[in-house]
């Protein structure tokens, strides 16, 4: 397959494939997508791709890195670390932020693929795959049955248990949890481990704001004030909404862990000083990326062909906020 043939069955000139498959502005988004649909599906793109592989051992990989945001901590926590790794070993990286769209997520692939600029994919946050390309691809943070792709994840039912376990092992019983729009995934895991240790569930103490972060915390906390009867711990979704929250519910007298315990997830740099500071779960290590990235590697150097999957433990880290 050729950029004259896919020009062929287009019904356009040679020249505005080329154009269309190098992002030029002079063909139409329209035009260009059904293109670049052609071009995927006649194996143009794979066996571009295959050519620049077999030429690639001398040269410096270029990973792109798809992130659904940059603006929360653990996001541009874990993608600075991952761009740190891939430096360590010899490869470039370029940052791609979807925004939590999966529309925009499979654009911005399709025209990386396209373009062909570069040699391997990270992709976190989202389980979408590209079927068009051969470009070894790493998923973070999906963990599915019968998983086909190369994946880092740490189960999150996992998490919820360890978190209600040791909640459980305080003396507490009455658990709630509070999240935000995006993380319902994260609310489903945890009634399902409360319904594992056997422990009700109380509607009134699960807690979805429609803000994020800091202030999703306080407006959870403002509907739990509301409350004739509290739960004795929370688990939160990520540590910024445990942190909004103790500080709203602190300022208005409640004690921490003495009348509410909080977990949160992600263990991110502040919970260790916050006050109190914050019980959370590790969830990604340096050690397992360190590990991923090199799987990544030895698929674009060696042509290594098996899937991976990496499931980590996830790590409790007892501080101040949860009872002793």
């Amino acid at each position: 397959m050729n950029q004259k043939k896919i020009a062929e069955i287009a019904h356009v000139s040679p020249s505005t494939v080329s154009k269309a498959l190098h992002g030029s502005r002079d063909v139409s988004p329209a035009l260009a997508e059904k293109i670049k649909q052609i071009a995927m599906e006649h194996g143009y793109i794979k066996e571009k791709s295959s050519r620049k592989l077999s030429n690639l051992r001398e040269k410096c990989p270029i990973i792109a890195i798809f992130c659904p945001e940059i603006i929360s901590t653990y996001y541009s926590r874990n993608v600075t670390m991952i761009q740190s790794k891939i430096e360590a070993m010899g490869g470039e990286s370029y940052i791609y932020s979807y925004d939590f769209s999966e529309e925009k997520f499979q654009h911005m692939v399709n025209t990386i693929i396209t373009r062909n600029t570069c040699d391997g994919i990270i992709v976190l946050g989202s389980d979408s795959y590209a079927e068009s390309t051969n470009l070894p691809i790493v998923y973070f943070e999906r963990l599915t049955e019968s998983y086909t792709r190369n994946s880092v994840c740490c189960d999150m039912g996992r998490v919820m248990d360890t978190s209600i376990c040791h909640l459980a092992k305080t003396g507490c019983r009455h658990i709630g949890f509070m999240g935000e729009a995006l993380t319902t995934g994260k609310l489903i895991s945890f009634c399902n481990a409360m319904k594992k240790n056997n422990l009700s569930i109380a509607e009134e103490f699960l807690f979805v704001s429609a803000k994020r972060f800091y202030d999703a915390g306080v407006d959870c906390a403002e509907q739990l004030l509301s409350l004739e009867k509290r739960p004795d711990a929370i688990i939160t979704a990520y540590d910024e909404i445990a942190f909004g929250a103790m500080y709203h519910l602190m300022k208005n007298g409640i004690r921490i862990p003495e009348d509410i315990s909080f977990i949160g997830i992600n263990n991110t740099r502040f919970a260790e000083y916050s006050s109190p500071s914050l019980t959370s779960v590790e969830i990604i290590s340096e050690e397992i990326c360190t590990q991923a990235i090199q799987n990544l590697f030895d698929h674009i150097l060696n042509n290594k062909d098996e899937t991976e999957t990496i499931v980590f433990a996830p790590r409790l880290i007892v501080r101040e906020s949860t009872k002793a």
